[in-house]
């Protein structure tokens, strides 16, 4: 059992579904350049490889507190909200819904996370 939330657990899940070396990319990159020396230039996978990575950090980024707000993003103007600034963003926040967006249409997808 994880104590993640489940929009961390469902974008962990979709990212992990992504095959930078998937097949339909390798038919479309010449089969000789793959053939002769193991990659394309394209760079395809690595750019793949590299925004799942970046988008695990962002991920990482913003956390839940124990309050269930995220630690990063606020509602508002920014300053301290003692000071009549700025509220944390529930959770899941505004930048962690729109990157479950790509995804809306999968049947674990919570209508919840919906950005609209």
């Amino acid at each position: 059992m994880t104590d993640e939330h489940p929009i961390a657990v469902f974008l962990k899940a979709r990212w992990d579904e992504i095959d930078p070396d998937d097949a339909h990319h390798r038919h479309e990159c010449d089969f000789r350049q793959l053939e002769f020396f193991g990659d394309c230039s394209c760079r395809v996978p690595e750019l793949t490889r590299r925004d799942i990575e970046a988008k695990r950090q962002i991920l990482d980024e913003h956390s839940i507190t124990n309050d269930s707000v995220c630690s990063t993003c606020v509602t508002g103007r920014w300053g301290y909200p003692a000071h009549g600034g700025a509220d944390p963003q529930p959770y899941p926040c505004r930048t962690l819904r729109l990157l479950a967006q790509r995804d809306a249409d999968h049947d674990d997808f919570d209508p919840g996370w919906s950005t609209d």
